[in-house]
């Protein structure tokens, strides 16, 4: 299991990293959170909700 954190994330999907933290808010995208507070995002989760994006045709 690896862990991304929302710099990551957002990288990955070519948005900004508010964008992940609306997807966050909405239930769309788990995350957990260091002991610093820090938001890390399971690589299996952000594969899952490329998926469900992919399926959806969003972009």
């Amino acid at each position: 299991m690896s862990f991304m954190s929302i710099g990551e994330v957002a990288e990955r999907f070519g948005v900004d990293p508010q964008s992940v933290r609306r997807w966050e808010a909405s239930g769309l995208l788990p995350v957990g959170r260091t002991a610093g507070g820090h938001r890390r995002y399971d690589s299996t989760d952000v594969d899952a909700f490329e998926s469900s994006r992919f399926k959806a045709g969003v972009r």
